[in-house]
């Protein structure tokens, strides 16, 4: 997961992990810059760039629209659930994911408590 502050530093930052043989790039939206950080970081050649902390589908549509690959969720919200996308979050979120179908889930290890 990444949160970059300023889009200036995308590409490089972008490149380096490339070039290191990180190729899958999640920009978290938690700052103003971070769609313009998708659409700079897409532009570096085998980079699968994707969104983190997509709360709803107005950031959905301005990830994808930015170029985002994937998006990625904390949690899975009602509305986030009628769309049917790929989910993490608590394992409580879990049976929900199964419940609906969804293509996939993550867990993630640092919730704290579980």
């Amino acid at each position: 997961m990444l949160v970059i502050d300023e889009v200036e530093h995308a590409y490089a930052i972008a490149q380096a992990l490339v070039e290191s043989g990180l190729r899958v790039l999640e920009v978290t939206l938690r700052t103003p810059a971070a769609l313009d950080v998708i659409a700079a970081m897409k532009a570096i050649p085998g980079a699968i760039v994707g969104a983190g902390t997509v709360l709803n589908e107005a950031d959905l549509h301005a990830a994808l629209e930015a170029g985002a690959k994937f998006i990625v969720s904390p949690g899975l919200t009602e509305p986030l659930a009628r769309l049917r996308l790929p989910t993490g979050g608590r394992p409580a979120a879990l049976s929900r994911t199964l419940q609906d179908a969804l293509p996939s889930h993550r867990v993630f290890s640092g919730c704290g408590t579980l």
